[in-house]
Order: structure tokens, then sequence, then C-alpha cells
């Protein structure tokens, strides 16, 4: 008994995995990264800013300007798509933000960018020691509004985010702008089961902007080593759009990729196969609800094999699936896909499209008798030896947890619970239900501090009944509605109700929120001894 409480102890306040969250998980603006945040009047000469601190939460260095969108003067018209006020750069000027990452994780920076003239403008985007120059002479949207994304991977616990304009214009009223920044965390994504494709239906992509209505572009692999789509690489001389559900029409999901640029916008991945094997991939190819009408094709290439995919499109979202089989030639096989004509839409010639790509899947080999002969290992294991092999899912969780890799931990976590559950007649009742109430204390407490926190609440919920019917109900109490029946002694029981409280608090539900940890303070100070630091932290 004593070794279950120890085991509770580790699963639910385990000290090795603080370091996994000791960087806030990201996803949205930098501070102050719509610039609508002004620099005083006295530090601003008309609209150049003077001091290298007068951005607020921002370091610029040379001629940076604090502009209004709109028309300016002397008939020049500065597009604003996120807001009201943006940044331009001056030859040679940068402005620059360090902020807090979490080592070795991967990361995407969104950013609205544009020229101010026909010229050849360049925004190069720093983060030591990746570097990338956007060229911004290709308007995707006849607006001017585009908006990038760029990746990254962190090299340390801080990213020093800098924003440069390497060229130097004849007209000093020239230079890219900058009017939105923001920055999310990427989980480097795992084929479904079944299946060979890494983000297969894009889910996983960089931050969007809620009020942008023209996608987030994706620079190509030249411009950006690190793709900020996890699994897949912009295999181009121009972007890929990256859209999403809420404002294009997306066949499956909230998110998929359009090809934007004919020929010179192409998407590849590399898959693990096996040589000379048959593989059977099959993709949907749409149009986005945009306007974008006519005769489209997508090619499909896969090893030596090749695929021309037809849609003819109305512009109003529809869809179709295609199928096409290739052999593998080696232990790697690179799938690419790019559109074979070059589209603008009807409702405005000046904007770039082009057919819509989702819901990737890669099956095979066929005969499929390898795949077949590790499921039928897997579920013999798992029906001969299920405690052993859930307690295997839950290491490999931790391994991942210490890689700060969250979706693989989760994953493994998931697979755990589910095989403990179908344990109709364990031999051990007690210890079960602990084992039960352990994985879930972990996956509850890891997809809350992912940000995931409807997801996290009814692992979370499910702890309590399952470690009181391990313990009994003089140990373990009601956690969930809350009484002043929470054992002191127990700090296990005190943890996992703040936790609780920390989800009730993410989904606006203040009042349990408040409860729960008032709870959880009357029991840690009713602890004796009196562990002072908890109850400072706590409060």
């Amino acid at each position: 008994m004593g070794m279950i409480v120890l085991l509770l102890l580790l699963a639910v306040s385990s000290p090795f995995t603080a370091p996994a969250f000791a960087a806030q998980f990201l996803d949205g603006f930098l501070p102050n990264g719509n610039f609508e945040e002004s620099p005083n009047a006295t530090n601003l000469k008309k609209s150049v800013i003077k001091g290298k601190f007068s951005l607020p939460k921002w370091e610029i260095n040379g001629t940076v300007e604090y502009i209004h969108g709109g028309p300016q003067p002397g008939g020049m018209y500065f597009p604003v798509a996120h807001g009201v006020h943006a940044v331009r750069l001056g030859n040679e000027a940068s402005i620059s933000q360090t902020v807090p990452v979490k080592k070795g994780s991967l990361y995407a920076l969104t950013f609205g960018a544009s020229r101010t003239c026909a010229q050849d403008e360049v925004l190069r985007v720093v983060v030591p020691p990746a570097q990338g120059d956007l060229p911004l002479q290709t308007l995707y949207s006849s607006n001017g509004g585009d908006t990038y994304a760029w990746g990254f991977r962190a090299t340390s616990n801080f990213a020093k985010v800098i924003f440069h304009n390497p060229g130097v214009q004849e007209d000093p009223a020239c230079g890219p702008l900058l009017d939105a920044v923001a920055i999310k965390e990427l989980f480097p994504p795992m084929p479904p089961r079944g299946s060979l494709v890494k983000n297969g239906g894009f889910e996983e992509g960089p931050h969007r902007f809620k009020n942008s209505t023209n996608g987030v572009l994706l620079p190509p692999k030249q411009e950006d080593a690190t793709s900020p789509l996890p699994g897949w690489i912009i295999e181009s001389l121009k972007a890929v759009k990256f859209i999403d559900s809420q404002h294009f029409g997306v066949p499956f999901g909230f998110a998929a990729v359009e090809l934007v640029a004919g020929r010179e916008s192409a998407i590849a991945q590399v898959l693990r196969t096996i040589p000379n094997k048959l593989y059977k991939l099959e993709f949907t190819i749409g149009d986005a609800k945009n306007g974008c009408h006519g005769s489209m094709v997508v090619e499909a290439f896969a090893a030596k094999d090749t695929f021309k995919a037809p849609f003819n499109s109305t512009g109003k979202g529809e869809f179709k699936t295609f199928t096409f089989d290739f052999k593998a030639i080696e232990a790697r096989t690179r799938i690419t896909f790019y559109s074979s004509f070059y589209h603008t839409s009807v409702d405005d010639f000046g904007s770039l499209c082009g057919p819509i790509l989702d819901q990737f899947d890669a099956l095979g080999p066929k005969p499929n008798l390898v795949s077949l002969t590790e499921a039928q290992c897997k579920m013999k294991l798992e029906s001969e030896f299920p405690v052993e092999v859930a307690e295997a899912h839950s290491e490999m969780a931790t391994v991942y947890e210490t890689m700060d890799n969250f979706e693989a931990a989760t994953f493994q976590l998931k697979r755990s619970l589910a095989i403990l559950e179908k344990l109709k007649f364990p031999q051990d009742q007690e210890q079960h239900s602990a084992h039960q109430g352990i994985v879930s204390a972990r996956l509850g407490r890891l997809l809350l501090y992912s940000s995931r926190v409807q997801q996290g609440m009814p692992y979370l919920e499910r702890v309590q009944p399952r470690l009181k019917m391990s313990f009994g109900s003089t140990h373990f109490v009601d956690i969930i509605k809350l009484s002043s029946l929470i054992d002191p002694y127990h700090t296990d029981s005190i943890h996992a109700t703040e936790n609780l409280s920390k989800a009730y608090g993410a989904v606006g539900d203040y009042d349990f929120a408040m409860e729960s940890q008032q709870a959880a303070i009357d029991a840690l100070e009713s602890h004796v001894p009196l562990p002072r630091d908890e109850i400072r932290e706590a409060h």
C-alpha cells in the first residue's frame, strides 16, 4: 500500500516533469505583438520612433516608423490587415524581442507583412542561429495584407525574435511593413494507426489570426529550413497557403493547404517504406469556397509513379477524394503534390488561389503481412500481459515528457488507460484502481498544462472515484463535489484538487475554481507539520 501512495505522489506532482512546464505553452500574440501599445508622443518625431526601447516591449535599431494604416501623405497607401497600427522598417533597420521558450521544441511565428513600394523588398526573420529572407515582391492578396508563418527550433530557453530589413532602398519611404506578430508551439505529429502520413489533415500548424480572411502563407524550405507545418516540406519556389475552416471551405477538420502558385507551389513528405512493396495513397482535393473557379489538376509523385487528379471547381466548397498505388524503391519515399495551373479568384483577379489539399493517408504494404503480424503480436501481448503493457506505455510517456514531446506522451498515456479500462477481472482490484487513477491524473495534468483544458477536465474528474475505490472512502474524499472532508494528511488529494481548480479557471468557471482552491488551502493549513511554502504558493 505504501508503494501505491508513493506512485500516486509521483504521478500527480512528480518533480521530473517540472522542467517540461517551465516555459508557458505559447499560442498567441507576442507582448505588444499587434503594435497597438504606442510609443510616448515625446519619443516620436513625426512617425519615426526615437530611442532604442521607445516601442513598448520591443527593441529597435535603425529607422523604424510607427504608422497608421490607410492613405498616407504623398499618395501612398499602407495596408494594415490586423488592427490599426504597424511598424515600417527603414534601410538596415530591425525590431527584436526575447521570448521564453522550451529548449528543443518547435515553434512557428505568424506575422502580417507587406511591401510599401514596387521594389524588391525583403523581410529577414532571425531567431539565432536560424534566419530566412522572405521576398515580399509577390502579392498573394490584392489588398497587400499577406500573413506569413516561419518555423524554428529553440536552441535554448530564450529565443530572440528579430525582424530586419536587409535592403538599401533608394526611396527612404520604402521598406517592409510589419503589422502583427504571434507565436505558437508546435507538437511533432505521429502517424495515426495504420497510416504512414504525419499530420495528414494539417490540424497541427501555425497560429491563425482570428480576424484574418487571407490564410497564412508558408514559405518554401529555401527561406525557412524548419517547416511551420509539422511533418511537411514546402518544396517549391513560392509559398503555399495554410487555411482554416472558419474563413474557408475545408473538407475535413479545421485546416487544409491551398496551392496558390501553380507549379511554383508544392508540398512534400518523406514516408518510411519497405522497398519493392506496394502502397495505396489517398488524398482529397477541392476548392476553398473563395471564388476560385475553373479546371484544376493536382499532380502527385511517389517514387517513380505519377498521378493526375482533375477537379472542376465552381467555387462552392466542393471536394473529391482520389487514390493511387505506388511501389516503394527505397526505405524512404518522398511524396510530392503541386498544382498544374495558375488560378485567380473571379471576385478579385489580384488574389492568387488554387486547389486545396486535405486528409492524406498512405496504407500498405500490400499484402499487409508485416502489419498483420505486428498487430497480432500486440493483441496477444495486451491480452496475456495487460498490466505490464500498460505500464510500458506509461514509462514511454515519462520519457516523452522529459523530451517535451507532449503529443507523444499524451498518446502513450491514453493507450495505457485504454488497456487498463478493458481489464474486467484484475487480480488486485485496489492496485488496479490506483493504477487507473495515476494514469488519469497524469493525463489530465498533461492536457491541462499544454492548454487543452476541455480535453483534460474529464480525466481530472475521474481521478477521485478511482483512487477512492483503491484506498477506501476514509483515504480519498470527494474532490469533485468539494467539501471540508478533504484529507489534510494526504497531499496527493490536495494537488489533484489544485489541478482541477486550474482547469475550472481556464474554462471560466471561476466560482468552482475559487472554491476548489480554497479547499486546497484549508487542507494545507490544517496539515501537520505546516507546509508554509506550499501554503504561500496556494494563496
